[in-house]
């Protein structure tokens, strides 16, 4: 059986807060109306299951007698849904802008406030769902929310294509690994902050042909951990992965006060240093 699809086209019955369609600054919450192709069905099990996953999914429409396009549906609808964001109050459409694309682990999406500064200062968007915390399907919720944010965010802002970011803490830097990495063709690095994945054929996070390319020599990947952090050794397993699978651009912060909670701003300062390659790997 196959979770419900929502063919794309069908407007949403309703929206609050209101469909943005203009450049606001500062924090505000949000929703939008255009959904992304790179968040359709058929394209998120292309990315994360692979020609497997394909026919797997094929045989279930088939089972279930669902005839519609698997690249013309989605499992989220789009408007029903809101978005937390930060634009720094100096963004000016002439000069391009980068964007954080957040997957929190709790159910808001709400900035930690420590991180707003930071975020002034490296001029960087911050966006992030609600409802997409660590309880939410990675695939069927999170991952897509995540992508919709990205696309809607792209037309109404000068976004920097070199500056692209997926974020996450604790259960949602796992997301920004599988975001991160097989989306790498879209998102330019990303931070994990106090939680991350493994490279690995097995599990899907091993792309090939151009994103693992990409993944491999453009893209930058920070992971963000400390002496108390429970997630420490594997993060630190995980980041000699990324070297070994040849990815040349890792960061690793491990600092002596972080536990596992958010960090402080200096740190986030840090993190984003290193993310736009300020800070060289260690």
């Amino acid at each position: 059986m196959i979770a419900s699809l929502v063919i794309a086209g069908i407007s949403p019955v309703f929206a609050a807060p209101p469909i943005q369609t203009e450049v606001k600054t500062g924090r505000f919450q949000t929703a939008f109306s255009v959904p992304s192709k790179l968040a359709t069905y058929g394209e998120m099990i292309e990315r994360f299951a692979g020609e497997k996953g394909l026919k797997k999914l094929d045989a279930n429409m088939e089972e279930d007698g669902v005839t519609i396009d698997k690249y013309e549906a989605f499992t989220v609808t789009l408007a029903e849904e809101t978005f937390e964001v930060y634009v720094p109050p100096s963004y000016e459409p002439s000069k391009p802008i980068g964007i954080m694309v957040y997957v929190p682990a709790r159910d808001t999406g709400a900035p930690h406030p420590q991180y707003l500064p930071a975020l002034d200062d490296h001029y960087l968007i911050y966006i992030a769902a609600n409802l997409s915390g660590n309880r939410e399907n990675p695939i069927l919720r999170r991952a897509p929310l995540a992508l919709h944010a990205l696309e809607n965010m792209k037309r109404l802002y000068n976004i920097d294509p070199a500056r692209i970011y997926a974020s996450g803490l604790s259960g949602g830097g796992k997301m920004a690994v599988y975001l991160g990495l097989n989306y790498g063709d879209h998102f330019t690095g990303a931070l994990f902050i106090i939680g991350s994945l493994n490279v690995s054929d097995r599990a899907r996070l091993a792309p090939t042909g151009r994103v693992k390319k990409l993944v491999q020599t453009r893209n930058r990947y920070v992971f963000l951990t400390g002496r108390q952090d429970f997630n420490r050794n594997e993060i630190r397993r995980h980041r000699a992965a990324f070297r070994r699978f040849g990815i040349k651009n890792t960061v690793l912060i491990d600092d002596i006060s972080l536990g596992h909670r958010p960090p402080t701003e200096k740190l986030f300062r840090r993190a984003l240093r290193a993310l736009d390659g300020l800070e060289k790997a260690k």
